[in-house]
């Protein structure tokens, strides 16, 4: 997971990609989420503003 968490921070900040295309390229690269299910960009939203997981880097300032 935390792995996921690393590639979801890469992909917004640095290749800048938006929540959509993010959980996009989850599902295109088979990564599912608990219980099997497909990311979608809430999920990867939900992510990129938890407060309790470490920063990998801090997303652009319209995300916030």
């Amino acid at each position: 997971m935390a792995e996921l968490v690393k590639d979801i921070f890469y992909l917004y900040t640095v290749r800048r990609m938006g929540t959509r295309a993010v959980a996009s390229e989850f599902t295109r690269r088979g990564h599912r989420r608990r219980g099997g299910r497909l990311w979608s960009a809430n999920t990867v939203n939900d992510t990129l503003r938890n407060r309790r997981l470490p920063r990998h880097g801090r997303p652009p300032r319209h995300a916030r």
